[in-house]
């Protein structure tokens, strides 16, 4: 089957050019080296410059940029030429337009494919990690406890099987874009990802490993969080969605489920993921999307909407972790959709009776009805709830009377107008 990162790549390139004119790209350089490139005319040798997106190819003998390529979709494939003098190398590219580097050693081939492999496409998984067991199962792909050969250190790899995506409507656009917004993301409640690998039949995404399970599955264990403790890990939320809205990326699909615990011991650290949904924004966006019980009620409208989609949807997250629950639970997905389309949040369970006001004025704030009044993630954090947070807090859980396992027909859906008429 072929590569799903082909067209794309063509795409970037518009059209068939391997190498493209240098655009000045100031970029940290991660590695430096010569390479030996297999042209039209023959071996040449020239000084390559790795960046996190681009290789540059310098003039001989100079500093000059000759060209770049973009590295984004490129496959990587390594290789040993069988031969009593062995020559190692590497080829760059699909098939349709693809480069052939030679290098002078088998580590130095070892060097270039670590480098590259944290920026463009990987093959042969097997050579890296070993797949422990299944530790997960979505719609659309199936999550490994992988285990490096080298190091023995875990990982979760998420394996996608390329027929399913080529059969899902924008199944490999969700992918692509899922990729790309994860390889901008750096930042300490956000899982991390590290390579992405295909064969012939599967893409695998190489990710931080989070063995605490997800944050659903935590809260139905019959246990809720204290106030002051939810209020510190919705202050670490919200400095996430402030970080995603500095690199203008909103995630739409924020919910318990895509929060993952880090510990199994430690319930205030945690990791935001799932970006499937996740896009860049310089304004407004447009499509219905996002899991019903958590997602802003603007976009059940049909209405334009910003980054405080998050905003929202991590007030409903707040409510969730005193509740159990999200506020729009109900016996049928007809019954979550009509309370989230119009979003009316009660507070008269016995759930609240303790709970400070300035607690639930915030829940109130962050999920207000109109995206007008509803503030970023930034403003939101300048609350004097907020003030005096110790990072460090460790939350101690205790029984609730509330599951978020009420909720078992909360369904996630995605941006196709029908699929939210059938709801109604």
């Amino acid at each position: 089957m072929q590569s799903i990162f082909s067209e794309a790549d063509t795409t970037l390139h518009n059209g068939k050019n391997f190498w493209i004119p240098y655009n000045q790209a100031c970029l940290p350089i991660i590695y430096e080296g010569y390479l030996t490139e297999i042209t039209e005319i023959g071996p040449v040798i020239n000084y390559y410059l790795l960046n996190k997106h681009f290789l540059l190819k310098l003039n001989k003998g100079s500093i000059i940029v000759e060209g770049m390529t973009i590295l984004k979709w490129k496959r990587v494939t390594p290789f040993k030429d069988n031969r009593e003098n062995p020559k190692y190398g590497f080829k760059l590219g699909h098939n349709d337009n693809y480069r052939i580097f030679y290098v002078n050693s088998e580590e130095e081939l070892n060097i270039w494919i670590n480098k590259l492999s944290f920026v463009g496409i990987i093959d042969n998984i097997e050579k890296d990690y070993s797949m422990a067991r299944e530790i997960g199962k979505g719609s659309f792909a199936r999550v490994f406890l992988g285990i490096e050969n080298t190091s023995s250190q875990e990982f979760a790899i998420k394996c996608f099987n390329k027929m399913d995506l080529w059969n899902r409507k924008n199944g490999i656009k969700h992918l692509l874009n899922e990729i790309d917004i994860m390889r901008k993301l750096d930042h300490p409640n956000i899982l991390k990802l590290f390579k992405v690998y295909e064969d012939c039949d599967k893409v695998y995404l190489v990710l931080e490993y989070a063995e605490g399970g997800d944050l659903r599955k935590r809260l139905s264990e019959c246990k809720k969080y204290p106030e002051e403790a939810a209020i510190r890990f919705i202050q670490k939320l919200l400095r996430v969605v402030d970080y995603m809205k500095s690199l203008n990326i909103v995630h739409k699909d924020i919910k318990p489920e895509n929060i993952l615990l880090t510990s199994p011991s430690d319930n205030s650290n945690f990791k935001l993921a799932d970006f499937g949904l996740a896009c860049e924004c310089d304004g407004y966006l447009e499509g219905k999307c996002g899991s019903l019980g958590y997602v802003a009620p603007e976009i059940l409208w049909g209405m334009k909407y910003s980054f405080n989609v998050d905003v929202f949807s991590t007030g409903v997250v707040f409510f969730a972790l005193i509740a159990g629950r999200s506020p729009f639970y109900g016996k049928s997905v007809n019954e979550i959709y009509l309370k989230n389309l119009n979003c009316n949040i009660q507070f008269n369970e016995k759930c609240w009776i303790n709970i400070k006001i300035p607690t639930i004025n915030m829940i109130q704030i962050l999920t207000n009805k109109d995206p007008s009044f509803r503030p970023l993630a930034k403003h939101a954090l300048r609350n004097a709830l907020f003030d005096d947070a110790d990072n460090n807090y460790q939350i101690n859980l205790s029984p609730l009377s509330y599951l978020l396992t009420k909720q078992s027909n909360e369904k996630s859906w995605l941006e196709n107008k029908e699929d939210v008429n059938c709801l109604i």
